[in-house]
């Protein structure tokens, strides 16, 4: 999927996995964002893998507008690693801390 953009932002339920990055960004961009389906007012578990040569911050928004988000306190994803964490939050998208080039980058519910 390419930067973030003003489209919807797709859902994701127990099991999605949804592609944030695979090929150039232009830069250091935030990504797709995503809105993971909140279940029973319980956080949704996520993994982010981050199959590329960038450090990734997670961004999440409570308004699914560019300049809203925020990074998500304490995580950040090195290069070629996962990371695991939960949120609250409606809405997450990754910034890299460099183009991430053709490394790919998933989230995972």
């Amino acid at each position: 999927m390419p930067v973030y953009n003003t489209i919807p932002a797709p859902g994701m339920y127990p099991g999605d996995i949804v592609t944030l990055s695979s090929a150039s960004l232009g830069g250091a961009f935030l990504t797709q964002q995503v809105a993971p389906a909140q279940l029973s007012g319980a956080p949704a578990n996520l993994t982010i893998v981050n199959n590329s040569a960038a450090t990734l911050t997670v961004e999440v928004a409570w308004q699914d507008q560019q300049a809203q988000y925020q990074p998500l306190a304490g995580v950040v994803v090195a290069p070629n690693t996962a990371l695991s964490f939960s949120t609250t939050a409606p809405f997450v998208a990754v910034l890299p801390s460099v183009d991430p080039g053709t490394g790919t980058i998933t989230i995972c519910r």
